[in-house]
C-alpha cells in the first residue's frame, strides 16, 4: 500500500487503529477503527489523474464497509490524493 502513497504520507497503526500520517503539514487522518461497529469489505479504484507538472498521480478509493450485523454501510467512504 505504501507504493500508492505520496512520499510525503505514511502508514501508522496505533490503538487498533489506522492513520495515514501527512509528514509537511504534521496532520493525520483517521482510515479505519479496528474496534469499530464496520467490517471492511472491498475497494475498487474510482478514477485517477496525472499531473505532468510534478509527474505524480492522484487516485481516488471507494471503500465499502458493513456493519456487524452484515448490512452495507451507506454511503461508501472515498479516498482521494
Amino acid at each position: 500500500m505504501d507504493q500508492l502513497l505520496f512520499e510525503n504520507i505514511t502508514l501508522e497503526e496505533r490503538e487498533k487503529k489506522l492513520y495515514a500520517i501527512i509528514n509537511e503539514n504534521d496532520s493525520e487522518w483517521l482510515l479505519f477503527d479496528y474496534q469499530g461497529n464496520n467490517q471492511f469489505d472491498d475497494w475498487v479504484i474510482q478514477g485517477y489523474e496525472y499531473h505532468p507538472e510534478t509527474n505524480t498521480f492522484s487516485v481516488s478509493i471507494r471503500e465499502f464497509y458493513s456493519g456487524l450485523d452484515g448490512k452495507p454501510v451507506s454511503p461508501p467512504t472515498f479516498l482521494g490524493g
